[in-house]
C-alpha cells in the first residue's frame, strides 16, 4: 500500500539525485568537445596527407611525360635545335606537354595543393656525344606548406617524395639550394627556397645509345644482315662499298654510279624511260634502241669504226679484210683494198671524175686487176674523158673548140659551143659537116642522049627524107662546036639525058656520058 510517507520519502530521494547529473552533464559535454576539436585536427592532417600523396603521383605522372619528350626529342635537345610547338625546348610548360600527347588533355595545370608546376632539363657531358646526359627536374614554383604555417611542412615534403616512386625530391630546410632525390641531388631552380618538391626524369646515355631509336640521327653500324618486310624510302644516297671502296652509289637525284668491278648485270635486259623510250639489250640481236643512237666519239666494233671524232672528215673503217654491202637479193657492193666494186649496176644522177691529165702522157694503174684492162679513166683539164690503156692517157671524149690547134690527126672532138663534132685535120680542130659529105650515091651507068635513068628510092634519114639527084659525067664527046650541053630532064619517075651541041643538036658520033646518082640529105 502506497502512504503518504511513502511518497515523501521517495521525493526526498529523487531531489537528492538531481544536482549530481548536472555535474556529470558538464565533464561529459568537456570530454565531447576535447574529443571533437581532436577529431577535426586528425582531420585536416589526413586531408593533408592525403593531398601530399595526390601531389606526388601529380609530378609523377608529368616525370613520365618528360621521359617520352626527352626519348622523342633527344637529338634535338642534345644540339640544341627548335622543337615544333615548344617555345623553349629545356623548359616545356604543362600546356605544351598537353598539346603534344604526353599529358592527358585534362591534366590539371596545379597540384592537389594548388601549386604551379615548371619543367627545367639540365644537359652535362658533350652534347651531342655518347656522354651525352639529360635531366629533367619536374618541380612546384612555391614552397610546400599548410595555410597555418608560414613554414614549409616537412611532414607533407616527405609524404610527397614517398608518393613519387622513388624519383621525387625535396628541398628541405636544413639544405635549401639542394633538391635531394633518394638518387639525386640538383641544384634548386628557385634558389634557396626551402620547400620546393619535384620529381626527376634522367636519361642516360651509356645504355640509350646502345639500341636503335624512332627518328635516330646517329649511323647504327649495324654488324649483321638487315631483312625489311615493307617499302624503304631514303632520302639522301645509297652506297654499296666492298673490299676496294664505295663499288655503287644511286644518288637522290637520280643518279647511279658503279664502280669497281664496274658491272651491271639484267636479267632482260630492257631499259625504259618515262616517255616510253626503249633500250634493249638482246642477246640474239643486239642492242635494239626505239630512238637515235648517238655516239660523241663515233660507233665502233671489232671490225670497224664509222665516224670517230679522231677523223677530220666523217669516216667509215674497216679494220681487216673486206666491207660487204649485201641485200635481200645477193651481194651488192664489196670494197676490196682502195676499190670500191659493185656487183650489178651503178646508177646515179650524175658522175664525176676528180682526177686531171692530159692525153697522151703516162698513167699507171691504180684499181685493182679484177676490173679488167683499160678500165681506169680521168679527165682534161676541158673536161674531156681520159682512159689509162697502155701506159699512156687515151683520150675517149674530147672537148674543143673549131679551129683550136690539136693532135694527133684524126682524132675527134665534141665542140663546146655547139655539140658538133670535130675532126683533128692538119693540126687543126675542123668540123666533121664541114669533112664530109651528105650525099649518098645510089648508083652510075653509062647513058647516051635520050636514054632514061630511074630515080632512087630516098629513104628517111633521122628527120629528114633524101633527095633524088644525077650528075652527068663526059666519057666520050667529039664536036666542032665552041661549046656543048649536057642534061637531065626531070621526067618524074626517071631522068632523060640529053647531050647536045652549041646549036642544042644531039651530039652526034658516039658520045656517051657517065649518070651518077645521089640521095642528097
Amino acid at each position: 500500500m502506497i502512504t503518504s510517507a511513502n511518497v515523501r520519502a521517495r521525493f526526498r530521494a529523487h531531489a537528492g539525485q538531481r544536482g549530481l547529473t548536472l555535474i556529470e552533464l558538464a565533464i561529459a559535454a568537456s570530454i565531447a568537445m576535447v574529443v571533437a576539436v581532436l577529431a577535426a585536427g586528425r582531420l585536416m592532417q589526413e586531408v593533408d596527407d592525403a593531398a601530399a600523396q595526390a601531389t606526388g603521383t601529380y609530378l609523377l605522372t608529368v616525370k613520365g611525360a618528360m621521359d617520352g619528350y626527352l626519348v622523342q626529342h633527344y637529338d634535338a635537345l642534345a644540339r640544341g635545335h627548335d622543337i615544333a610547338g615548344v617555345a623553349t625546348p629545356l623548359a616545356p610548360t604543362l600546356g605544351e606537354l598537353r598539346a603534344a600527347g604526353f599529358l592527358q588533355a585534362a591534366f590539371p595545370d596545379r597540384t592537389p595543393f594548388n601549386q604551379a608546376v615548371a619543367v627545367r632539363i639540365e644537359r652535362s657531358g658533350v652534347c651531342p656525344g655518347t656522354g651525352c646526359r639529360m635531366d629533367a627536374l619536374v618541380h612546384t614554383t612555391t614552397p610546400l606548406k599548410t595555410p597555418s604555417s608560414p613554414e614549409p611542412n616537412a611532414d607533407l615534403m616527405a609524404q610527397v617524395v614517398m608518393a613519387s616512386g622513388g624519383f621525387g625530391g625535396a628541398a628541405y630546410v636544413n639544405q635549401p639550394s639542394v633538391v635531394r632525390g633518394a638518387t639525386y641531388a640538383v641544384a634548386n631552380p628557385l634558389g634557396a627556397t626551402a620547400g620546393i618538391v619535384g620529381a626527376l626524369a634522367s636519361l642516360d646515355t651509356t645504355m640509350f645509345q646502345q639500341f636503335v631509336r624512332m627518328r635516330d640521327t646517329r649511323n647504327p653500324d649495324l654488324q649483321g644482315g638487315l631483312d625489311v618486310q615493307g617499302a624503304v624510302r631514303l632520302h639522301d644516297s645509297l652506297t654499296l662499298r666492298g673490299a676496294a671502296g664505295d663499288c655503287v652509289s644511286a644518288g637522290n637525284a637520280g643518279i647511279v654510279t658503279i664502280q669497281c668491278a664496274g658491272v651491271l648485270q639484267a636479267k632482260t635486259g630492257l631499259f625504259r624511260a618515262d616517255n616510253g623510250t626503249v633500250v634493249h639489250i638482246d642477246p640474239a640481236t643486239g642492242v635494239i634502241a626505239s630512238q637515235r643512237v648517238k655516239g660523241a666519239l663515233g660507233l665502233a666494233t671489232d671490225r670497224g669504226s664509222i665516224f670517230d671524232a679522231a677523223d677530220a672528215q666523217p669516216t667509215l673503217r674497216v679494220a681487216a679484210g673486206q666491207m660487204v654491202v649485201a641485200t635481200g637479193e645477193g651481194l651488192a657492193l664489196t670494197v676490196a683494198g682502195r676499190d670500191l666494186i659493185g656487183h650489178a649496176g651503178i646508177s646515179a644522177d650524175r658522175l664525176g671524175v676528180r682526177e686531171v691529165a692530159v692525153a697522151n702522157t703516162a698513167c699507171s694503174p691504180r684499181i685493182s686487176s679484177a676490173a679488167g684492162v683499160n678500165a681506169e679513166f680521168a679527165r682534161t683539164a676541158a673536161g674531156g674523158l681520159l682512159v689509162c690503156a697502155g701506159g699512156s692517157w687515151r683520150e675517149l671524149a674530147a672537148l674543143a673548140v673549131a679551129g683550136a690547134a690539136c693532135a694527133p690527126n684524126g682524132a675527134f672532138a665534141t665542140d663546146t659551143g655547139t655539140g658538133t663534132g670535130l675532126v683533128c685535120r692538119l693540126g687543126v680542130w675542123m668540123r666533121a659537116d664541114d669533112l664530109l659529105s651528105s650525099y649518098v650515091m645510089t648508083g652510075s651507068q653509062v647513058v647516051a642522049s635520050g636514054d632514061m635513068v630511074q630515080k632512087p628510092a630516098c629513104g628517111q634519114m633521122g628527120t629528114a627524107a633524101g633527095t633524088p639527084l644525077i650528075y652527068l659525067l663526059p666519057q666520050i664527046e667529039s664536036s666542032k662546036g665552041a661549046s656543048f650541053t649536057r642534061k637531065a630532064l626531070d621526067a618524074g619517075a626517071a631522068w632523060q639525058v640529053q647531050l647536045l651541041d652549041f646549036d642544042g643538036a644531039v651530039l652526034g658520033g658516039q658520045a656517051k656520058a657517065i649518070a651518077q646518082v645521089y640521095c642528097k640529105y
